[in-house]
């Protein structure tokens, strides 16, 4: 029989003894250099004192722990074999962990690097586990399609867990998940987990039962490695259970959804109310289950036929009973090195980046045990993330303030530029190159500026008419650059040059159509490249152009100078040209064709950009309104004219020959009617008469119409003697204002239609 940790002793027996006899230990099966003690006259002895090296006789025996030791008793002819043994390791410290990544700042994908140890004379280092967790901005989570999973229970996130129907009241509270309901015989809460990208996985959570109690006992657990967590039973999984009133330990497997004990641990006491530390751990190739509770192994059973594949779901189950639980993380196991994946993408183990430079977006944990079975305190490691480029400048001005395009400096280029943004990291430096091509650095290679947003590099030998250009890129914490912005460049001009634009036109405000004489009053300038926005043409090398403007607005010209020394001066007068709109004279009538004795036109003035007009009716007669109407007195065709000014350009004239006919009431076709009409007194206003002479009797339908074909008077026919009738006409309802056809018909089919204009 051999003692627990930490006095190490065994004890030896056998059924006779006599004098000489003898046992010998070995950890070799063969008994080669064995120890020896001498046993005369025993019948039992408990080592290891008293044994020494049989070789010298002296050196006395220092058991090694976990070695198996194989002994036999000489009786003076023979040897007799006992039964062999093992050594416990009496290890009771707990192994390290640490955890190291390369850079501060981690822009993609990299390897952390672990390093375990057990302290000197320890049982080692068995498993290792690791897990990563990412924040959102809001709250700290694992992907479990990666095999992690992370829950503070800040909230309780629908995406995240489900509840089937009827499986208990889950919500959260104060940062701790809560199954308050103890009517519910099998609760249930799950969440998706992929349980099969290593060999074995840990499930750590903090939990208490609480409880008035009840028949059928106060129970809680824990399903891992479920098929379909939606199913009563969690489809075909593992689960531990608790038992408050019988002081039980279960293991469970689940096949089909149906539910075995396969091992039960007795004398496990869990008291009401208080918080345990629960780590639970599942290897499913070997079928090894064990549970920890407070850091203490209290309970292990071995599948021989472990469910190996379809992990999908993990669930928290209680019976009868109020479950509180403070967090939930799950780790897997893991080799010295862990290859770390980052980026926006749901199949990264990083899928955030920090949501500033001092909040850390990711951390990776480490745990290990050690073989005697203790566990390692949790190891941290803070990841700063960034994988997104700084902001591009927005620009780069040549000079100290506003660009400019020339220098008269041969040693020096000043420039400045907008500010870059990071979110994730920050900016830490910006860097500039000067070159005579955009973007180039053969006369400045790449240098960091720190974090200004200007530079004046001197002791330069610059080239006379050549041009610089100052390019800048930002770089954020993490070492990413953004894309290089460069200046439009300044050249280096003759520092003894005159040169200076200077221009004036004849006029600067004219009609559209009309042209504009510029003149060059330019000193030293030998060439010339002129603007003109709106002008025909739009660009001009003469010295003293003329420029024609089609569209009215308001307009920039711009004249660039150049000397025989290639300096260049520039003027640009922005809203110096106003090119006024030409009135058009447009009109029409609302009816070309009148009648006496009311021959009245109502003319509509449709010119534009005009403020004044002049109208000539044709018949000696003329207005200045805007919309005018005439009353002719005469039959005949009338040549109608408006003239529309405004005070700023030409007059425009617009003549519309024979535009107005007018004729007599009766010279519409009606030579073959049986009856005439006459509107009196037209225009009207309201109600009017009618005077319809027929030559006999008949039928007689009236209709009063707009020009859109609307009747106001309804379908009635009415049957007329021959002779003069004076017949009131009342609308259904009042009409609006304007003209209006009215129509009689006679039982005939004849018709007399006659235009009314209502007031």
């Amino acid at each position: 029989m051999v003692s627990s940790c930490p006095n190490i002793s065994f004890t030896f027996s056998w059924t006779n003894s006599g004098t000489g006899w003898y046992i010998q230990l070995s950890q070799a099966s063969d008994y080669s250099n064995p120890y020896q003690k001498w046993v005369s006259g025993l019948t039992t002895y408990t080592g290891p004192t008293g044994f020494v090296l049989q070789s010298n006789g002296t050196t006395p025996l220092s058991v090694t722990n976990g070695a198996t030791y194989y002994w036999r008793i000489w009786d003076g002819t023979t040897f007799t074999v006992g039964p062999s043994f093992t050594i416990p390791y009496c290890d009771t410290i707990p192994p390290t962990t640490s955890i190291a990544t390369t850079g501060n700042w981690k822009t993609q994908d990299f390897t952390a690097t672990f390093t375990d140890a057990d302290n000197t004379g320890g049982s080692g280092v068995s498993k290792k586990y690791y897990q990563v967790i990412d924040f959102n901005g809001t709250y700290w989570r694992a992907n479990a399609q990666r095999g992690f999973f992370a829950d503070n229970f800040d909230n309780l996130d629908p995406t995240v867990w489900t509840v089937p129907s009827g499986s208990g009241t889950w919500t959260v509270n104060n940062g701790s998940l809560v199954q308050s309901d103890e009517s519910v015989n099998n609760t249930n809460i799950y969440s998706a987990l992929d349980q099969t990208l290593s060999n074995r996985y840990l499930y750590h959570f903090i939990a208490k039962i609480e409880g008035a109690g009840h028949a059928n006992g106060r129970r809680f657990g824990f399903h891992y490695f479920c098929d379909d967590a939606s199913q009563t039973n969690r489809g075909n999984s593992y689960f531990v259970w608790f038992r408050i009133e019988t002081n039980k330990l279960e293991f469970y497997k689940v096949t089909n959804n149906v539910f075995t004990m396969v091992d039960e641990i007795d004398d496990i006491v869990t008291s009401v109310g208080t918080f345990y530390d629960y780590k639970i751990i599942y290897d499913r190739i070997t079928g090894d289950h064990f549970v920890y509770r407070d850091n203490t192994l209290i309970g292990s059973w071995k599948d021989t036929s472990p469910l190996s594949t379809n992990g999908n779901y993990i669930s928290f189950r209680s019976g009868n009973s109020k479950l509180t639980v403070n967090e939930l993380k799950v780790y897997r196991t893991r080799t010295n090195t862990a290859s770390i994946t980052l980026g926006n993408n749901p199949t990264k183990d990083i899928r955030y980046q920090n949501p500033s430079p001092n909040v850390s977006s990711a951390k990776i944990k480490s745990l290990v045990i050690d073989t005697a079975g203790n566990i390692s305190g949790i190891a941290y490691h803070d990841l700063n993330v960034d994988w997104t480029n700084p902001s591009d400048i927005g620009f780069v001005n040549d000079g100290t303030g506003a660009d400019i395009d020339t220098t008269a400096s041969y040693t020096e280029i000043s420039a400045n530029w907008s500010a870059s943004t990071d979110m994730q990291s920050g900016i830490a430096d910006y860097w500039y190159a000067i070159g005579t091509a955009p973007g180039d650095s053969n006369t400045v290679g790449w240098t960091n500026n720190g974090t200004d947003t200007a530079i004046t590099h001197s002791g330069l030998n610059l080239t006379f008419n050549m041009v610089y250009y100052v390019s800048v890129k930002a770089k954020n914490n993490a070492g990413l650059f953004s894309n290089v912005k460069t200046s439009n460049g300044q050249v280096v001009y003759n520092t003894s040059s005159t040169l200076a634009a200077n221009f004036i036109a004849h006029t600067n405000s004219i009609c559209e159509g009309d042209s504009i004489f510029f003149s060059n009053q330019s000193n030293g300038a030998t060439s010339y490249d002129w603007v003109f926005q709106g002008g025909s043409p739009g660009t001009s090398n003469q010295p003293n152009p003329v420029v024609i403007y089609n569209t009215p607005g308001t307009y920039g010209v711009e004249l660039r100078v150049y000397d025989n020394f290639g300096n260049a001066d520039t003027l640009s007068l922005s809203q110096y040209i106003v090119v006024n709109p030409k009135p058009v004279a447009d009109f029409s009538v609302i009816d070309s064709i009148i009648y006496l004795p009311a021959a009245n036109a109502y003319f509509v003035n449709q010119s534009a950009q005009a403020s004044d007009y002049y109208w000539s009716f044709g018949d000696s007669y003329v207005s200045t309104d805007a919309n005018p109407w005439h009353q002719y007195t005469a039959i005949g065709y009338y040549t109608v004219q408006l003239i529309a000014t405004n005070n700023l350009c030409r007059n425009d004239t617009l003549v519309k020959t024979d535009f107005i006919q007018v004729l007599n009431a009766n010279s519409i076709d009606e030579q073959d009617v049986s009856f005439t009409v006459n509107i009196l007194n037209n225009p009207v206003s309201g109600q009017f008469v009618v005077q319809l002479v027929l030559t006999q009797a008949s039928d007689i339908k009236i209709t009063l119409t707009d020009q859109l074909g609307r009747d106001f008077l309804g379908n009635d026919i009415l049957h007329y003697d021959a002779g003069k009738h004076d017949i009131i006409i009342k609308a259904d309802s009042r009409p609006a204002s304007g003209i209006y056809y009215l129509s009689v018909t006679s039982g005939k089919g004849e018709r007399v239609t006659r235009k009314v204009m209502i007031n």
